[in-house]
């Protein structure tokens, strides 16, 4: 993801940024469901060989990630849809406080103080 946040703060549009992102984020996904349905042929005692079983396994489980990488995305849409997306993605660039959370941690800070002495002191 920090090939988005590059786009990000070279100032592309906000649509091919946020394109990229979702585009990783199904890659993310599809990836980890083909390692998962390796890992269950492989305990099935599933053997890599040139016979028709072989062919119709590998294209049932490409039909299912083309499937499951169908109805990712149009969750991804109605998800993002229900949160009022509007084509731009927010990173956080920085961990940099502005003024208003110093004055309220200083004030935090105040207070407690305030209270460990009225409570030790």
């Amino acid at each position: 993801y920090d090939i988005v946040r590059g786009l990000d703060s070279l100032k592309f549009p906000s649509k091919i940024v946020s394109v990229f992102y979702f585009t990783l984020s199904l890659i993310n996904y599809l990836t980890q469901d083909l390692k998962e349905t390796k890992n269950t042929l492989r305990s099935r005692g599933f053997v890599n060989q040139t016979s028709m079983f072989t062919y119709q396994t590998y294209g049932n489980i490409f039909a299912m990630i083309v499937i499951k990488a169908l109805r990712k995305a149009e969750d991804m849409k109605l998800s993002m849809e229900a949160r009022g997306f509007k084509d731009k993605i927010f990173f956080l660039n920085s961990n940099d406080s502005i003024g208003s959370e110093k004055i309220l941690l200083f004030t935090i800070g105040v207070v407690l103080v305030k209270v460990l002495y009225e409570l030790f002191g």
